[in-house]
């Protein structure tokens, strides 16, 4: 079976820093998708697995010691291989991408948006992590302050699949190979956190996830999946991001 699906690049001016397009955390990015988005018919639901994802390139910029850290999108990646979601996707202009319901709302219509072409059919093909990849170690007591995956081995393949499955409500036959070289140059340390909101107190609530490169395979039909719709959970949140590094 053929996954139709639309991924979208949002891409930003880089000559100069706009306060409008400052963000402390990634849900800033995520409440402006929405609102986009809605405007085409996607209709949210807070308790139900995603079936889109984005991700966000964003740079830090300099500030103050003791303030608070910002940093400046560049460039957003937003895909779905829901009918109506793609739709909704392939429908938004610039004029749309202001945050709603804010003081200071994140403002990204300075951006231009182009549609990737349809993904090739592939069995394997090399990623790189835009956003970390997220997906709950389910035997870890419920208790524990934070439950993500944060080692490679059979465990992570399990909980990739489990969670795919609840998402898209089927089987799913991903493996991950890692980068060997990078893990070791790295010398083992590729857990990432990334902030999703801020509290009133100024005070950003984290998640972690995992950032490497590697080679993915699978079905076709799995993998175009995960490349419009992101890979693990928390994907509307803007986890698991993946990019494609080289065709295998």
């Amino acid at each position: 079976m053929k996954t139709n699906g639309v991924l979208a690049y949002i891409d930003l001016p880089r000559k100069k820093t706009l306060n409008q397009t400052l963000i402390r955390d990634r849900g800033r990015i995520s409440n402006l998708l929405i609102a986009a988005m809605s405007k085409y018919g996607f209709q949210f639901q807070a308790k139900q697995p995603a079936r889109w994802g984005f991700g966000a390139i964003a740079k830090p910029i300099k500030t103050a010691p003791n303030q608070p850290k910002f940093h400046r999108v560049e460039r957003v990646m937003v895909g779905s291989s829901d009918p109506t979601i793609a739709s909704a996707i392939a429908q938004l202009k610039p004029e749309d991408l202001i945050e709603s319901n804010a003081n200071d709302a994140l403002d990204l219509r300075t951006a231009t948006i182009r549609l990737a072409p349809p993904w090739i059919e592939t069995e394997a093909v090399n990623f790189y992590c835009i956003s970390p990849i997220r997906v709950l170690d389910l035997d870890l007591p419920q208790e524990t302050k934070d439950r993500a995956v944060l080692t490679i081995d059979t465990k992570l393949n399990q909980a990739i699949n489990r969670t795919m499955e609840t998402r898209f409500k089927r089987q799913f036959h991903l493996k991950i190979i890692p980068d060997s070289l990078y893990i070791r140059s790295r010398k083992g340390q590729i857990k990432s956190t990334m902030a999703i909101k801020t509290l009133p107190s100024g005070k950003a609530v984290t998640l972690s996830g995992l950032v490497f490169p590697f080679t993915l395979t699978g079905s076709s039909d799995d993998i175009a999946e995960v490349w419009y719709n992101g890979i693990g959970q928390k994907t509307g949140q803007g986890f698991g991001r993946l990019e494609v590094a080289q065709w295998t």
